[in-house]
Parts: structure tokens; C-alpha cells; sequence
């Protein structure tokens, strides 16, 4: 929801700059009956309820459903409930491949940015938050990369 909130803002920031290197309209109704498209996108992002990216969301965990439950039970994976600020390969009962390559200092919890490079390619992803080469995991790469499809997911998970 923080980076849905950023892209928005972002989007009328750009809007704003836009707006400012252009001719000014002389009548304040021609800015109202012709919004930029960064305008329009925002508008219509804004529409988008926590509810209906909520739906979304559960839309796309359709995917995680074949290896994943969505209670604290494992499957193939680990289960997902309370995966929102669970620290990394923490679950109880099930045994992760990774943790091997996790020093103290590099354990991280799942959080917005870790769940978007873990959903994007977890392959890449437990290198780079390890920082080890040799760093596995059984998961495979979801390519869930549009940050959209993201920010849907991750709505959804946080609910569980």
C-alpha cells in the first residue's frame, strides 16, 4: 500500500511539473476538462479500493496456492499466513534451504521490498540478500515482476 501510495504521488508530482512548463490555460475549465494522462492514471489508481486490491491480490496468490497454503501449514513451501514481518526462513516445521547461507547479519524479515524481489526471482532474490553465490532455494522464479501485480500481492498477503 506505501508504494502505491508513492507511485501515486509521484505521478502527481510529475503531473504538477508538466503542467508547469506548459502554456498556462487561460480558462480554469480547460485544465478540468483536459487532465494529463499522469492525471488520469492517478485518478483512476486512486479508485482502485484496499478491497478491490485486496481481491486482486488473492486473484494472483491463485499461483503461490499450488506449493503454498494460506494458513500456517506447510505445503511444498511454507505456509503464508503472518508472512508480513516474519523474519526469513523462521516458520516452524519447516525446513528452508536458504537458511544455511544466512549469517546474523544478513537475516531479514519479509517486507514489501524483499517480497517483490522474492516474487519477481527468488532464485536471484536469496543471492542478493545474502550475498552469497552459491545461495539456493527450492522455490523457482514466479516472474511476477509488474509492480502493480506486486503491490496486489502483497495487499493480499498482509491480510493472512
Amino acid at each position: 500500500m506505501k508504494r502505491f501510495a508513492t507511485t501515486v504521488m509521484l505521478m502527481l508530482i510529475l503531473s504538477a511539473c508538466q503542467q508547469n512548463q506548459s502554456p498556462a490555460p487561460t480558462h480554469p475549465a480547460a485544465t478540468q476538462s483536459n487532465p494529463s494522462q499522469a492525471e488520469k492514471t492517478a485518478s483512476s489508481a486512486m479508485t482502485m479500493s484496499f478491497a478491490d486490491e485486496m481481491a486482486a491480490g488473492r486473484n494472483v496468490a491463485r499461483k503461490c496456492a499450488a506449493c503454498h497454503n494460506f494458513d500456517s501449514s506447510a505445503k511444498i513451501g511454507p505456509g503464508l499466513a503472518g508472512i508480513f514481518g516474519r523474519k526469513a526462513g523462521s516458520m516452524p516445521g519447516y525446513t528452508y534451504r536458504f537458511t544455511a547461507y544466512i549469517s546474523p547479519d544478513k537475516a531479514w524479515r519479509w517486507d514489501t521490498a524483499h517480497l517483490e524481489a522474492w516474487v519477481c526471482d527468488s532464485e536471484e532474490a536469496v543471492r542478493e540478500f545474502t550475498d552469497n553465490d552459491a545461495a539456493k532455494t527450492a522455490m523457482p522464479a514466479q516472474h511476477l515482476c509488474d509492480p502493480v501485480v506486486q503491490a496486489e500481492l502483497i495487499t493480499y498477503l498482509k491480510t493472512l
